[in-house]
């Protein structure tokens, strides 16, 4: 597990980061693994919760010192890319923040470079029948148009008020 980041942050290969400063003691981070559903509770560099859950929320709890803290995720739209992440120490609520996808920005280079890249992977498909070495080109062109595609697309976070 890599260090926790000084604030929240989210990609579609690092999966997304909910940092949380509780009172100045205690800075928590929630990560989300994007492509695989893994979550990570981490306090202080030490993962202290650990579960897999994709497609819907999960409650992670740990106690600290005589304080029980419960981290709650949950996704409000899976299609519009909003998901919130709540923290609560002793029942009482210490954050809640929000991470919204922002699609790409639609561009002429980005629908030329889409054109070509699905052009380049048919081409390949087409002609890796009957050659080997064009089939292996496949997966390469492929991971290029996923790369093109998402590449301005990621997510903002907000601090919204502790329910």
């Amino acid at each position: 597990m890599r260090h926790l980041p000084a604030t929240s942050t989210a990609s579609f290969l690092s999966g997304l980061w909910f940092v949380f400063q509780d009172s100045g003691r205690r800075r928590i981070g929630v990560w989300c693994g994007a492509l695989s559903g893994n979550q990570k509770v981490v306090v202080d560099g030490e993962v202290v919760s650990t579960q897999r859950h994709v497609l819907r929320g999960a409650t992670h709890t740990f106690t600290r010192q005589n304080d029980e803290y419960q981290v709650t995720l949950s996704s409000e739209s899976l299609t519009n890319g909003i998901f919130d992440c709540i923290l609560t120490k002793n029942g009482l609520p210490v954050g809640h923040q929000r991470a919204l996808f922002t699609p790409p920005k639609s561009s002429g280079y980005r629908l030329v470079t889409s054109v070509l890249v699905t052009a380049a992977i048919l081409l390949g498909w087409w002609f890796g029948v009957t050659s080997w070495q064009l089939a292996t080109f496949v997966p390469g062109a492929l991971l290029l148009f996923i790369v093109v595609t998402v590449r301005d697309s990621g997510f903002s976070f907000a601090d919204l008020a502790p329910q």
